[in-house]
């Protein structure tokens, strides 16, 4: 008889894990379908300029358990992962089952996000974006969280300031310099390509003319261009790019000789920047660059020298 009760007490004991009862959960999901958002930004500019729209289900068996905090995400090298942007989703319930054999009826909500109103601190580069629903949330498959998009999102620069100089062949003999320490390029737009374009809107490039062999009858020669054209092309996703300068139409100075009335005008050297254009692969940009420097020796023995931060 006790052994039997003793049985019967097995018996009524709690539930084991393998006939207790499954836990419902949501399972969120960010549709890849409609996802848009900002593609760029500038560095120490406010992030409240981001923004991200995306759509969120729930196709789980429970409704979620509260708001929903969706972010925006950016992934750099180096383990780089910044929050840029959020938008709150309201509380979605579970899935349905049809009708009579007719399709299940999801819940969703479609929405927009912003940045916050504070600089954006990131080094300049091409970043990965992750738009992800709450990552918090206790979920039945995480798995289907996120959307993730290669190298969509570009940290910028909105200027680029600093020096060019230069020397290059004047005549048979003659030799030209040019130095202009105050060059200013700024954004104005991306190019089909995907380029960032810069043009150049502050600064003067200054010329002077000399002979390499002393005469006695030297030829000399300065002018100063204070509208010179310029243009500066950033690919932070392809990580490289290309400068090109040239003064002015209609500049010129003269270049006089020591001994006679003998005249001519400069300058010889025209196009006073140009990382190479048209001659080959556009110079490396690596991702966090502030600074780009590089020294160009052309075809016509000119040399060139340049520095922007």
């Amino acid at each position: 008889m006790l052994s039997v009760l003793a049985a019967g007490a097995r018996l009524a004991g709690p539930a084991t894990a393998a006939n207790r009862p499954v836990q419902r959960l949501p399972d969120v999901l960010v549709t890849p379908v409609g996802v848009t958002f900002t593609k760029y930004a500038f560095k120490g500019e406010a992030a409240s300029r981001i923004a991200f729209c995306e759509r969120t289900f729930n196709f789980g068996k429970a409704r979620t358990p509260r708001r929903l905090h969706n972010e925006m995400v950016l992934l750099g090298p180096g383990g780089i992962r910044a929050v840029i942007a959020k938008r709150d989703v309201p509380r979605l319930p579970a899935m349905r089952p049809g009708v009579r054999g007719g399709r299940d009826v999801y819940s969703s909500h479609r929405g927009c996000g912003r940045g916050e109103n504070v600089p954006l601190d990131l080094p300049p580069g091409a970043y990965d974006v992750r738009i992800c629903a709450d990552t918090r949330l206790r979920d039945s498959d995480p798995s289907n969280n996120c959307r993730r998009f290669r190298k969509a999102f570009v940290v910028a620069k909105r200027s680029w300031s600093g020096a060019i100089s230069g020397t290059g062949p004047a005549l048979a003999s003659d030799i030209e310099s040019w130095l202009s320490s105050g060059a200013i390029f700024t954004f104005v737009r991306r190019d089909q390509y995907g380029r960032f374009v810069y043009d150049l809107t502050a600064g003067s490039v200054s010329y002077k003319h000399a002979q390499t062999i002393d005469t006695g009858c030297n030829r000399t020669g300065a002018g100063t261009d204070a509208g010179p054209g310029g243009q500066l092309l950033l690919d932070y996703v392809g990580a490289g790019y290309y400068a090109l300068g040239r003064t002015s139409v209609g500049f010129s100075f003269p270049v006089l000789s020591l001994c006679s009335d003998d005249m001519t005008t400069g300058p010889a050297n025209p196009l006073y920047l140009d990382t190479g254009i048209g001659a080959g692969a556009p110079r490396p940009l690596p991702f966090g660059s502030e600074q780009i420097a590089g020294t160009r020796t052309t075809d016509a023995d000119a040399r060139l020298d340049w520095i922007f931060r």
